[in-house]
């Protein structure tokens, strides 16, 4: 190299000793900070750390060794390989317990989701979301993050069942405005924090266990929320945990001193209820997500692709409507066509194999994921609609989409989404 630049400069260094002899192989040490997690089981980190090394190195990213170190954090919070496997697409075909439906049962389409792709990259480029201005609070507002932390912590089940199924989506007045299950919850906390900003105090959300049927009021003076009761309860635990943990703000900061601030915002979320029991982390990386897109850029972004696919039913029900994902399984075709309840394992068959879909088109498309996921859940909520046919006529999607439009999101009563 040029005698100007020193050797600490190079990453590592072949130097020849003389024009016709030998090289000689410098190596150079670097510093890679960690994120600390909590360790199940440490067997495997080094062979993590190895593959990971190996495979980012392959494929030219810049930061092969911080991969390393990601994904050997992953696997020691697990027994076994089992972190691991679990992030594994479906395709890959690995049985991950007893109770798993046959995993060629549901499939991702690879040759449908590129032609989505191509769609979505013309259409899709502006759709992610400021998360600012009605119904979620205005940029600058001093409350912001602990609303938003708690107004996403509820952000699951705007449906009604009955003994059969689906029973229609949660529509309610507020403040005169109609509004469905997601755009009610974020205007009903927005609007009672303006009021009361006490509501927000982790110590009020522990001992109060009603405080959420007081916040989400309609106009006809009752909370309509389907399932309140685990409301309430999450309501409360995530008050006890985040008072032990300082508060929300502190957690974020302590993100944004890390090396990884989604990495490590998302790791200090699975530990806290309400947010921790998703296998796909549906709500912590919507806050992630969130906090990264608002004006106020509260939460950094280090790297694309940090801010894994936000798997919801609106998501689910248009990766199945377009073809994206395949079900070969003819009773769960006439299960989702009826919109009965679905066993828990086909509906993580379904919900996995939707996120290995939009991890997919967001590979093909070049798009992230705030792209991508704004748009099928806007697609959801205005076009490919749950209770009245689908606009395919005025659809982005409809040249590429294979327009399975009796296919519906597995009907499944869960807090993750």
């Amino acid at each position: 190299g040029p005698p100007e630049r020193g050797l600490n400069s190079w990453p590592d260094l072949t130097v020849s000793t003389r024009a016709t002899g030998p090289t000689m192989t410098v190596f150079v040490w670097t510093d890679h900070p960690t994120t600390a997690v909590r360790a199940f089981d440490p067997t495997g980190a080094g062979d993590a750390f190895a593959g990971a090394y190996l495979g980012a190195m392959l494929k030219g990213r810049p930061d092969p060794v911080d991969e390393g170190l990601r994904v050997a954090s992953t696997i020691i919070r697990g027994p076994g390989a089992a972190p691991l496997i679990e992030r594994l697409p479906r395709s890959a075909g690995v049985v991950r317990d007893v109770d798993a439906p046959d995993p060629g049962s549901v499939v991702v389409d690879f040759d449908r989701t590129r032609s989505v792709a191509s769609a979505l990259k013309r259409s899709a480029t502006h759709s992610s979301l400021p998360f600012s201005g009605t119904p979620f609070p205005e940029q600058g507002d001093p409350y912001a993050i602990e609303l938003l932390a708690l107004a996403t912590l509820h952000q699951y089940g705007f449906w009604k069942g009955s003994d059969h199924g689906y029973d229609g989506p949660m529509w309610t007045s507020i403040d005169g405005i109609r509004r469905k299950g997601s755009d009610f919850i974020w205007h009903a906390f927005t609007r009672t924090a303006a009021a009361d900003p006490t509501v927000l105090d982790p110590l009020r959300l522990a001992a109060e266990p009603l405080l959420f049927d007081q916040i989400c009021l309609d106009d006809n003076g009752v909370c309509p929320v389907p399932d309140t009761g685990s409301h309430r309860a999450l309501q409360q635990q995530y008050g006890a945990a985040i008072d032990q943990l300082g508060g929300i703000r502190s957690i974020i900061d302590r993100a944004n001193a890390s090396p990884d601030a989604v990495a490590s915002l998302l790791e200090s979320l699975a530990e806290i209820p309400g947010y921790g029991e998703d296998p796909l982390a549906k709500k912590a990386n919507l806050l992630a997500l969130i906090l990264v897109n608002r004006p106020e850029r509260f939460l950094r972004l280090d790297r694309s692709g940090s801010i894994a696919p936000i798997i919801d039913y609106h998501i689910m029900r248009t990766m199945l409507r377009t073809g994206c994902v395949k079900v070969e399984d003819s009773g769960l075709l006439e299960t989702l066509g009826s919109r009965a309840w679905v066993p828990a394992a086909d509906e993580s068959a379904i919900r996995h194999a939707a996120r290995d879909a939009i991890l997919v088109l967001c590979d093909d498309s070049g798009l992230d994921v705030g792209a991508v996921d704004g748009f099928l859940f806007g697609l959801g909520r205005s076009v490919c609609l749950e209770t009245e046919p689908p606009g395919c006529d005025v659809c982005p999607l409809e040249a590429a989409c294979a327009r399975k439009i009796d296919l519906f999101q597995p009907i499944f009563r869960t807090t993750a989404y």
